[in-house]
């Protein structure tokens, strides 16, 4: 995780602090259930929950960790419970993020909360005002199912919102123009709505998460957001994107240990075209276009 001195300096750039989240309420935030998904890397999930557990008073009994059948020593580490009496539980196969955090969700769902945070472990944050003012953008608009704060890489830049839905030439000839596209969003006051959220930083409603069948566990990994903002989408519900806060994406080394280049690019492929043909209704020629560009795409960034 490092030190703080090393990314507190990411943040102080800014007041990231607005009216409707300056002082948290303490009923709301025992409303809220942390589920952190781990896979090998034990010990990092270890730092983020202590992290979170430190900034803003959780209790450890708010805390769901799931571990994705990991073949190293993560399960007899994590269910020392050395750190705090935090919910631990042990997935029998690793069947991807959607179903992990699945088992999270619905522990969640089960113990009563109302929100489940999911958070990645390699998320860093230092403001004790982010999830106060997550709780109060709920309040905005009942029909909101899901809130992120902004997500930015260790440089400080921040990941593109998806503040709209994608059209046909968003994911073909127009990627290059969505970069700018995605990025604006109206201020509604601290807040603003979006296509989808961030799932590495996302804080859900349970009930509509419910209502909505959870994340749709037939991705192993990627595009489980945007599978996730067409089922609240359906429902009417909405996504929204906290604008006043940020947290910095650590990206984890996880995957690329696990998974060669062009493994990876295989997995990105198969759950977007899960994507397009079940969410979006592409058919066979518009769904080969979108992959040719997707594929670019990934082999420019990684």
């Amino acid at each position: 995780m490092g030190n703080n001195t090393y990314y507190h300096s990411l943040f102080k750039e800014e007041n990231m602090t607005t009216n409707i989240g300056k002082t948290m309420d303490e009923n709301r935030i025992k409303d809220v259930a942390v589920v952190i998904l781990n896979y090998l890397s034990w010990e990092e999930s270890l730092k983020e929950a202590t992290l979170v557990h430190d900034l803003y008073g959780l209790s450890w009994e708010q805390f769901i960790i799931v571990d994705n059948a990991s073949p190293n020593e993560s399960d007899a580490e994590l269910s020392k419970k050395e750190i705090g009496n935090y919910h631990y539980l042990r997935s029998d196969s690793n069947s991807g993020y959607a179903k992990g955090n699945n088992i999270g969700i619905k522990l969640a769902e089960q113990l009563g909360y109302r929100y489940v945070w999911i958070l990645n472990n390699d998320i860093l944050m230092d403001d004790r005002d982010l999830l106060g003012h997550m709780l109060s953008i709920f309040e905005k608009d009942s029909q909101i199912a899901v809130i992120n704060p902004d997500v930015c890489d260790l440089n400080g830049r921040a990941y593109n919102r998806d503040a709209c839905r994608y059209s046909f030439y968003d994911m073909t000839l127009g990627i290059l123009q969505y970069k700018r596209k995605g990025r604006t969003i109206i201020d509604l006051g601290g807040y603003s709505y979006v296509y989808r959220p961030q799932g590495c930083c996302m804080l859900l409603d349970v009930k509509k998460t419910s209502k909505c069948g959870y994340l749709d566990e037939n991705t192993f990994l990627y595009c489980e957001e945007m599978i996730l903002a067409e089922r609240f989408r359906k429902k009417g519900y909405k996504c929204a994107c906290d604008i006043a806060h940020k947290v910095i994406h650590n990206h984890s080394k996880t995957t690329q240990k696990v998974f060669e280049r062009k493994k990876l690019l295989k997995i990105h492929l198969r759950s977007y075209s899960y994507y397009l043909r079940e969410y979006r209704g592409y058919g066979f020629i518009r769904l080969s276009i979108c992959c040719f560009f997707y594929a670019i795409k990934f082999y420019a960034i990684n």
